[in-house]
């Protein structure tokens, strides 16, 4: 019976963790960093149940007192922060705090119980002093059921400058039984000192069986390639792409795209064009402007695939196979590596904040100079 049996992927930091509790050697802060909605808040929650279990280091169908506790949020040794809607955080100065906390662990349950989606709301505070100040509260005192207390904070990163350095009081001053798990998908915004203070661990991107393990256990059916590659490793980005109701239409209309760059038609792409602009401007896909790009990418990819022989078995875009077949029939190879090859600058410039809307254009005309020019020379 170990530590890490309901946790898919890391396996090594499942490892390193195991030792940490088989040894009882804990630190006094943990840091887990790395891209959003890879399993950073699960692998805290199961490391907090391992450590207070009273059967079997956190099995993961452990019936014991202490994780059925956690599971319901009212462990009095295992406490959770994390950023709140503004609305709730007004309530948090009121003379009757009944009702805030009472709101506060609503929303905590919702985030144990979705432990791959961050919650979102239109306006959210930072992590305050007056939370800090209630971290401090909790942190003096001393386990009550566990062998440790233990304080999960979640999205440090959005820890106000005078919360932080207060904190680092906190952890600055030794303390018995306490350690603190924190959380962030943006190391370099939190302060040098707090770092300092912590164990660090690195979260990478799952794996494409890793993620595909993960969603059959979430939502209970097998996910297309296609979307387990556009997710890039991100069970939350891929929950937010299974319930965007624009994509497929977005994937149609980039499909045409290429079907006219593979046809030489000039008008058919300019037409296309404008149909993009009018659908980023009227649909609310999830980072339209990536997702274009990634959709392109995976079409051309697969072209690729078909141009070389590849089992097309293999495709991201099986829906799209028959389509993509064709379209590999009616270009070459370099035309192709050379698309792909702009897509992925396009890319790297939106990551840099260029303007989407002069990057879409800049794509537009190198893809059409490529595809043109190709069927000018076989003209030749």
């Amino acid at each position: 019976m170990m530590f890490g049996n309901s946790i898919i992927g890391h396996l090594s930091l499942v490892e390193q963790f195991r030792r940490i509790i088989e040894t009882e050697r804990f630190a006094q802060a943990y840091l887990l960093c790395g891209p959003a909605g890879v399993g950073q808040f699960h692998f805290a929650l199961e490391f907090a149940r391992a450590v207070n279990c009273r059967e079997s280091q956190g099995e993961a169908d452990c019936r014991c007192l202490s994780c059925q506790k956690l599971l319901r949020y009212n462990h009095p040794d295992i406490r959770i922060f994390m950023p709140l809607p503004f609305e709730i955080m007004r309530l948090f100065d009121k003379k009757d705090n009944e009702v805030f906390y009472q709101q506060v662990n609503n929303l905590i349950l919702q985030r144990i119980e979705k432990p791959y989606e961050s919650l979102e709301y239109p306006k959210m505070s930072s992590l305050s002093i007056e939370i800090v100040r209630w971290i401090k509260r909790e942190a003096q005192v001393s386990p009550v059921e566990g062998k440790k207390k233990i304080i999960i904070l979640d999205r440090i990163e959005e820890m106000s400058l005078p919360a932080a350095n207060a904190f680092l009081k906190i952890l600055e001053e030794p303390l018995n039984d306490v350690f603190f798990i924190l959380i962030t998908s943006q190391l370099s915004s939190l302060i040098p000192t707090i770092i300092s203070r912590c164990q660090i661990y690195q979260f990478r991107r799952l794996d494409l069986e890793a993620e595909r393990q993960i969603a059959a256990k979430l939502i209970k059916k097998t996910c297309s390639p296609f979307l387990l590659s556009l997710s890039r490793g991100s069970i939350e980005r891929l929950l937010k792409l299974l319930s965007d109701e624009d994509l497929p239409q977005l994937r149609s209309t980039v499909l045409q795209g290429i079907g006219h760059f593979v046809e030489g038609d000039p008008g058919g792409i300019v037409e296309w064009g404008e149909k993009m602009q009018s659908f980023f401007s009227q649909h609310r896909t999830i980072n339209p402007w990536q997702s274009f790009c990634s959709i392109l990418l995976f079409f051309y990819y697969d072209i690729f695939s078909a141009l070389t022989l590849l089992d097309n078995e293999h495709f991201q875009n099986q829906d799209f196979k028959e389509e993509l077949t064709l379209f590999s029939k009616k270009t070459e190879l370099s035309v192709v590596i050379e698309a792909m090859i702009q897509i992925q600058r396009v890319q790297q410039a939106l990551q840099q904040n260029i303007q989407p809307g002069i990057a879409f254009y800049f794509l537009l005309s190198k893809l059409s100079m490529i595809h043109l020019r190709r069927m000018n020379d076989a003209t030749v």
